[in-house]
């Protein structure tokens, strides 16, 4: 009998800890998609084309990031015109709040496929920043990050380099 309940005792424990996991995940941006830019120029760069894939989550309560990107050169474009430290920023909005997740995959050769990038975990007062023109500004501390991430979708992206 007591075997019996400790059993009953267990499975409820796990039971309410997988429903409550489910609710929690159902209420963050575990984001993952593509985005496409069409005819647009990186410094000398004409790109006829721009698509990033992205996968944006979390894993033991941290943030987690990937993504990468392909491009189609326009006409008259070299191969590898890209900027070597080409940075992509996705646009992450919750409401009327947003703010960026940085993206440092490998610069791919246009015409050809993703370039590589690995799943990074940054600390959450890096995870979610202002962007103006060039750079990065003010990351948002832990908790206004999470206000943003929670609920939040990727709506867009912009592209920096040094």
């Amino acid at each position: 009998m007591k075997v019996t309940i400790k059993i009953m005792q267990f499975t409820l424990v796990l039971f309410s800890a997988f429903a409550f996991s489910q609710a929690t995940a159902k209420e963050v941006c575990d984001c993952t998609g593509t985005l496409t830019k069409n005819n647009f120029r990186v410094g000398q760069c004409s790109v006829r084309s721009m698509t990033v894939k992205y996968k944006v989550g979390h894993f033991f309560g941290e943030p987690t990031v990937n993504g990468t990107y392909k491009w189609q050169a326009g006409t008259g474009t070299k191969q590898n015109c890209l900027p070597s430290d080409l940075k992509v920023w996705l646009k992450i909005k919750n409401g009327t709040s947003y703010g960026y997740i940085g993206l440092a995959p490998t610069v791919p050769k246009a015409d050809g496929g993703y370039g590589y990038n690995v799943t990074g975990s940054p600390n959450w007062n890096s995870f979610i920043c202002g962007y103006s023109g060039t750079r990065e500004r003010n990351c948002f501390n832990p908790d206004s990050a999470k206000r943003i991430y929670k609920g939040g979708s990727i709506v867009g992206f912009e592209l920096s380099h040094k």
